[in-house]
């Protein structure tokens, strides 16, 4: 909703798997499922373009099937989730009207299952949240099945500099039997993440 509100185009939005059974025919299953987050790795972790990889002579066959899923989405004139989530912030860090509006619109945000975001979609929810900063993020890490999709919101909380988060214990549910303290963020646990 915030590229068409800023007059930008969504459609379509490209299912990846197909564009990479075309792009890899190569690849099988287990293949495809690296291929996919090598890519969203590239494009949203490390926010890699093809150009770099297309100028590689050493690039191995991952990469060059990067490239060549990159130029199948523009052929077809689309995007994929990852680029939903990177030129929303795109056009929300560059266009402070839009910024404006959709701060107003969100002026308290709830991120459910934040143990399953990356550090992108968690980008996007603080920066909409910010300068107030009511945000409410609810999840559990124990219970994070995304890792493979670069979900890891411990890492992209403190690189926020969002260490000032008040933890709340979970309370007994049907799916828990007695209440739980949480582990995160833990002062004792490494994680290889630290305050900004």
């Amino acid at each position: 909703e915030i590229l068409r509100d800023a007059g930008l185009p969504v459609d379509p939005l490209v299912d990846r798997g197909q564009v990479l059974r075309e792009v890899a025919p190569w690849a099988d299953e287990a293949a495809l499922a690296g291929l996919d987050t090598f890519i969203s790795r590239l494009k949203v972790g490390l926010g890699v373009g093809t150009e770099a990889v297309a100028a590689d002579p050493e690039a191995g066959p991952f990469a060059r099937a990067f490239v060549a899923y990159e130029r199948g989405l523009a052929a077809r004139g689309g995007l994929d989730f990852d680029d939903l989530i990177i030129r929303a912030i795109a056009v929300l860090t560059s266009r402070p009207a839009v910024l404006s509006r959709w701060r107003e619109r969100c002026l308290q945000l709830l991120v459910d299952e934040v143990q399953d975001v990356d550090e992108r979609q968690l980008d996007l929810a603080l920066l909409l949240a910010a300068p107030a900063n009511r945000i409410f993020l609810v999840g559990d890490d124990d219970q994070s099945i995304y890792g493979w999709r670069l979900a890891d919101v411990k890492c992209s909380v403190y690189r926020q500099g969002a260490s000032n988060l008040q933890v709340g214990p979970l309370s007994p549910g049907r799916r828990s039997a007695s209440p739980r303290t949480p582990r995160w963020p833990a002062p004792s646990r490494t994680s290889g993440c630290s305050p900004a």
